[in-house]
This record gives C-alpha cells, sequence and structure tokens, in this order.
C-alpha cells in the first residue's frame, strides 16, 4: 500500500512538472531586423516629389463650429474668418402679457482652445444682424466662400481676453436696444414671433466677426447647448427672479465664411476659388498644409517602377516615410500639429482611403508618432508605415497615379487649425527594405 501511494505521488509530481512547463509564454515579436540579410536592399531617401494640392472650397456648414478671427501668418498669407448662423424662434413664449424687466441680451460661445496665431492677444468680437436669409438655391451645403450681407451697424462688440478660458462660456453683450425690442415683441406676442416663417422674416441671423485692427488669431468657438443668443429678464415683484428666452441656432444654416489672401510670392500661381496641384518647382522648393487655405501636401513617387525593371519579382519588406516639417511650421506663435493623417489619392488629388494600423477589427488610423526634438529642432519628424501602399503601387504599374496626401488630422479643413510647411529634397524621406534585387 505504501509502496503505491509513493509510486502515485512520484507520478504525480512528474506531471504537475510536465504541464507547468507546457504553460503558454507571451512573446514579444520585434520587427524583423534586414540589416545584414544580404538578400535585402536598403535605400535610406528613396526619391519623392511634393506638391501642395489646394481645393477650390470646403463645406464648412452643418459642424457646430464657429470659426472666427483675423491672422496674418508672414510664411503663407492673412486669414480672415466669420461665422454665420440662422435663429430659431423659441419653442414657448413665457412673457406674453407679463410684467418683466429687459436685463441683457448675449451670445454666448465656448472656446475650444485651437488657434492659428498670437492667442495671447485680446479677441475683439463685432457682430452683425443679416440682411438676408442664410438660404441656398440648388445647395443644402454652405461653404467657405459663402457669404451673406449684413447691415453696417454692429449689435455688438466686445474685447475678451480668451487665454486659459477653452471649455468655458464666453458671453459679448448685444445691443440693449435689440433685447428690449426682442422682449416687447414677445410681451405683446406681436405677429413677429407667431411663428418661424414670420420670426426668419424679422430676424434673419447674425454674422459673428473679429475686428481685424486688434484681432491676432483665428480660434473656434462652439455654442454647448446649441444656446446661441441668451436673453435675460425679470419679473416685477418684491423679490427679483432672473430668467431668461433662450435662441438655438439651425445647424444646416450655420457656417463659417474663411478667406485666405496669399501674401508669399511661393504662392503668387495660387488662384482663389480654383482647385490647383501647385508642384514645389512652383512654389519655390516648399509645400504647404493649412487648413484655412484649405491645403494638403501631396507626396509622390515618380521612380519607384525602376525597383520592377530591375527584377519584377521584388517585394517591399518594409517602407517608412518620415515627414520633416520647415523651422517655419513652429515658429512662434504657430505649433506644430500633434498629428497628421495619411490618406491615398489619385488622379483627382482627393483623399481616397486613410492610413491604418492594418488592424480590420479595429482600424486605427496612423497620426505619424510625433516626435520633437526640443534642442536643435533638426530631428524633428513625423513617421508612418507605408508598406502596403507602396508594395499596391508597384503592382499597379506605369499607368498608377497613386499618390499619398498628408492632411489635417481632423480629416476637414473647418475643423481645427492644421498648418505645416515642407522645404527642400530631405523634408520627405522614404526609407525602403527590398527583397529580391
Amino acid at each position: 500500500m505504501c509502496k503505491w501511494l509513493v509510486s502515485s505521488c512520484a507520478t504525480l509530481f512528474v506531471l504537475l512538472l510536465l504541464l507547468q512547463s507546457c504553460q503558454k509564454v507571451d512573446i514579444d515579436f520585434a520587427e524583423p531586423d534586414y540589416t545584414n540579410d544580404p538578400n535585402v536592399t536598403y535605400y535610406n531617401n528613396f526619391e519623392t516629389e511634393t506638391g501642395t494640392y489646394k481645393v477650390d472650397s470646403f463645406v464648412t456648414s452643418g459642424s457646430s463650429l464657429f470659426t472666427i478671427g483675423y491672422n496674418n501668418d508672414s510664411y503663407m498669407g492673412v486669414t480672415t474668418a466669420a461665422s454665420y448662423a440662422e435663429l430659431q424662434l423659441p419653442g414657448a413664449n413665457p412673457v406674453a402679457n407679463a410684467s418683466v424687466v429687459f436685463d441683457s441680451l448675449q451670445l454666448l460661445l465656448i472656446p475650444k482652445g485651437s488657434f492659428s496665431g498670437d492667442s495671447s492677444i485680446p479677441f475683439t468680437f463685432n457682430v452683425y444682424r443679416l440682411s438676408q436669409n442664410i438660404r441656398n438655391k440648388t445647395d443644402e451645403n454652405f461653404y467657405n466662400r459663402s457669404s451673406f450681407p449684413h447691415y453696417s451697424e454692429k449689435i455688438g462688440s466686445q474685447t475678451i481676453n480668451l487665454s486659459n478660458k477653452t471649455g468655458t462660456t464666453i458671453a459679448v453683450r448685444l445691443s440693449d436696444a435689440l433685447g428690449q425690442e426682442l422682449l416687447d415683441k414677445f410681451v405683446t406676442s406681436a405677429i413677429e414671433v407667431s411663428d418661424s416663417s414670420n420670426f426668419y422674416e424679422y430676424f434673419k441671423g447674425i454674422c459673428i466677426a473679429a475686428d481685424s485692427t486688434s484681432t491676432k488669431a483665428v480660434t473656434s468657438f462652439s455654442s454647448g447647448t446649441e444656446t446661441l443668443v441668451r436673453l435675460t429678464y425679470h419679473e416685477k415683484g418684491l423679490y427679483t427672479s432672473y430668467k431668461h428666452l433662450d435662441f438655438v441656432y439651425t445647424n444646416s444654416r450655420q457656417f463659417n465664411r474663411i478667406q485666405f489672401r496669399t501674401t508669399t510670392t511661393n504662392l503668387a500661381a495660387a488662384v482663389n476659388g480654383k482647385s490647383q496641384l501647385l508642384s514645389s518647382e512652383v512654389t519655390g522648393g516648399y509645400s504647404y498644409l493649412n487648413s484655412c487655405f484649405g491645403s494638403y501636401i501631396r507626396i509622390g513617387f515618380p521612380t519607384l517602377l525602376t525597383l520592377k525593371e530591375k527584377n519584377p519579382n521584388i517585394r517591399v519588406l518594409n517602407a517608412k516615410l518620415i515627414v520633416r516639417p520647415h523651422s517655419s511650421t513652429w515658429a512662434l506663435p504657430f505649433q506644430l500639429p500633434s498629428s497628421l493623417y495619411l490618406y491615398s489619392t489619385d488622379n483627382t488629388n482627393l483623399p481616397v482611403a486613410a492610413f491604418t494600423n492594418g488592424d480590420a477589427s479595429n482600424p486605427v488610423m496612423l497620426t505619424g508618432n510625433l516626435v520633437i526634438d526640443k534642442l536643435y529642432g533638426k530631428e524633428t519628424y513625423y513617421s508612418y508605415d507605408v508598406t502596403t501602399f507602396i508594395n499596391t503601387k508597384i503592382a499597379e504599374g506605369q499607368f498608377s497615379q497613386s499618390a499619398i496626401l498628408l492632411a489635417p488630422a481632423s480629416g476637414s479643413f473647418n475643423d481645427g487649425f492644421h498648418r505645416l510647411i515642407l522645404q527642400g529634397e530631405n523634408s520627405v524621406q522614404l526609407q525602403l527594405y527590398v527583397l529580391g534585387l
């Protein structure tokens, strides 16, 4: 009996050792090292070409974003931005036949914190009343070139320091006379506030602009709960109780007019309202990405097929694209975009497909993994894995028109202020590991 017990225990001990030795071990697989492989050829800086692709216009409506300001960028040009919005009639009239006293009429905005220009200088708002309804006859969208006339007299003007105001509601005081007029119409249930049609005819909307003589930045705002204008009043009585009428805006009839005037000779060939691809040879060796200008940076690979001429069966094992911004990109008061997207493009020069991490179940867009050289700035760069794109382009052959667009990380020119300048042959570096040469 004892022998059997000892034998069983020994067997169990051996089994436990075997089971322990067979436990799954997580192994981290690093990227393959091709440096010592004689079958792999390395190119440190394969030929690329860059250019600036400028769209004729871009949609700025329906984004719930108010882009406002003025900025003179000595490296590119002057941006002037104003926001237009239609106000809606409040859903109820709580002051009909009531004894109330007017207190204030205010424009409410929430700074989003992104700037193009000097955000330390106080920002001066000018608000105007539109003289024409925001309507399009043939298109539901409104664009950066869209505009509607307004009366010359301001209904509000105020200077506000926006520093440390990100995410905090700011209030621009509007005309007391207009506020009193509005309150009187609600109290008397005037025809102008009887329904939406009459209200739109009476109050066609507002234009929010910046004073170009004192404002030195373009920035964006939201309206939080979509209440854009608030009329505050109180009821007459022993105790003062402040109440308000809120005017929300019509999202589809709110847009930004963003005008850009080039001032550098490098962009002398740019024509407003026209889609253009400007080679860096035309722009003094520079390429420009600028949200307000509506421009991408296009990157082409003119000699890539020479690899296939050497061996039709070659395969690119790894391709890395390194983008080195010119120092003027982050010269004060400007900042480098923390992220930039890559898109494939074709002969249209418009974004076709985004570059992602390659995970089909959870695709994540590549953002460039920005590295900043805080000491000298020379090793500041974005980097992207473009292996799949390069192999696809080689497979497409001599008629391929595929290229790459460097684009704002927001995916839209209307959202945020992305600005990047490239200069010189080494601003874009394509590193290749090629098998089969």
